[in-house]
């Protein structure tokens, strides 16, 4: 079961806004199909602490994700990357942006918020 919590200073319009332009995701393959029609590869490793991160090489992003974990809890690493891709692209000139617990825990937040909307329906439904 993923743990959502969401103080109200991360359920910001902005991250909202986003989130509204894009279909709710119902499965790990309808994240996958989005990450790639955003225009970035999604690659499935064994990794040992991350669940997941954002990688630029060039101009080219790519969604790392961590194969050892179910598949709703990939997907909404997938769609947490996106919103790393979509709503935080000042911080591109680092060229890793990984999903992990040293990293700012704003940024993660609003990340896991925009996940949270496109993947409420679905939760919904499992529960």
């Amino acid at each position: 079961m993923i743990n959502w919590r969401f103080p109200s200073e991360y359920r910001s319009q902005t991250v909202e806004r986003c989130a509204s332009s894009f279909p709710k995701i119902h499965s790990e393959d309808e994240a996958l199909f989005l990450a790639e029609e955003l225009g970035m590869e999604v690659v499935f490793v064994p990794l040992e602490e991350a669940k997941g991160g954002l990688l630029w090489r060039g101009k080219q992003a790519y969604i790392v994700i961590n194969s050892k974990f179910p598949p709703t809890e990939r997907a909404k690493t997938i769609l947490h990357e996106v919103a790393h891709f979509l709503l935080h692209h000042a911080n591109y000139l680092r060229p890793v942006f990984l999903d992990h617990k040293s990293f700012i825990a704003g940024l993660e937040k609003e990340a896991d918020y925009f996940a949270y909307l496109l993947m409420r329906e679905w939760l919904e439904e499992e529960w």
